[in-house]
């Protein structure tokens, strides 16, 4: 027998929206603000690096109760862009989350976000010399607050969640964020899906790649893993939700709608050690941070015309290429 993903997480990961969520009015108030992006890191986070514009893990979650937060990491986009893109227009059912409406954006300094100068975790062998690719784009962070509309039910989603957009590289943010010793923040899922050279990264997040990397030699491990498995491998120790009768049924998500599904994480202890023996950790930094930059190069932008899939037409949703919350 078959069960959604939607259904499963609804199921085994409820939640209760978070009190800080209703202090998104008040956060002009610096006490308040603390209070509230302390409540944004501290609770479930969806992390989604090489994000671009696609909405469905936002919609997936969402529309479980299952998270309230969710973090994207991408530098191909400017403020105005990703301002564009979440904020809702009569006219397009491609622009914003659908049942939605912004309620706060909030520019977050980096040292509101986690310890700073952060130690990162791989050598400068294993990552690029950004100073032959660092370009102009200057980096930001903007957490929105979106509220639902009171047309539509508890059935198509929390009624608030926040989303923070970093102009950044997905694989230095996550070691920034989520990996210092000091850090609030840690990722309950982590959305894995390899665009090959066409997605504008370095290196790979799905299994062996930097990014499994980084999260063993810190120990930092998601207790959940959204998978594009035709693109990409999932985590060693992550295996598909199975339990008795029932599987997961998969979606489709991403520019280029690809199948996704759940892996969760298992104490298989064999092939932690395994893993261990080929990820060996970095020398130590006699500073004690290293000097890969949190904030790395700019990508270059898709055109939307040329991305979407054939047979989608200028009504489809493009955030989340069907990943708006329905």
């Amino acid at each position: 027998m078959s069960l959604s993903m939607d259904d499963f997480l609804r199921r085994d990961y409820r939640e209760s929206e978070p009190e800080w969520l209703n202090m998104a009015e008040e956060t002009d108030n610096p006490t308040v603000r603390r209070k509230f992006l302390r409540g944004f890191l501290g609770s479930r986070i969806v992390y989604y690096p090489g994000a671009g514009e696609d909405g469905h893990p936002v919609k997936l979650f969402n529309r479980a109760h299952a998270a309230h937060s969710y973090i994207y990491a991408d530098y191909g986009y400017s403020r105005h862009e990703v301002h564009s893109i979440v904020t809702p227009h009569p006219q397009s059912s491609r622009r914003g989350f659908r049942g939605y409406r912004i309620v706060t954006v909030l520019d977050v300094q980096r040292e509101e976000l986690a310890p700073w100068p952060p130690r990162y975790h791989l050598n400068p062998e294993e990552a690029p010399n950004q100073s032959e690719l660092i370009g102009s784009r200057s980096p930001f962070a903007l957490l929105y607050v979106f509220q639902r509309l009171p047309e539509f039910g508890e059935d198509h989603g929390a009624h608030r969640f926040a989303v923070l957009f970093l102009c950044a590289d997905g694989f230095a943010a996550y070691d920034a964020l989520f990996c210092q010793p000091e850090s609030i923040a840690r990722p309950f899922c982590v959305l894995i899906q390899d665009y090959s050279i066409f997605g504008g990264n370095w290196g790979r997040f799905g299994r062996d790649g930097q990014l499994e990397q980084i999260a063993r030699r810190t120990n930092v491990l998601p207790e959940l893993l959204l998978v594009a498995y035709t693109e990409s491998e999932p985590w060693h120790g992550y295996v598909p939700i199975t339990e008795g009768r029932f599987t997961l049924v998969p979606e489709l998500g991403g520019f280029t709608l690809r199948p996704r599904l759940l892996y969760r994480r298992t104490p298989n202890l064999a092939a932690e050690e395994a893993t261990a023996r080929y990820i060996i950790p970095p020398p130590v930094d006699p500073s004690g941070r290293s000097t890969w930059p949190f904030f790395f190069w700019p990508g270059f932008l898709w055109d939307a015309d040329f991305w979407r899939p054939k047979g989608r037409t200028d009504e489809d949703p493009w955030l989340g290429q069907g990943g708006e919350c329905q």
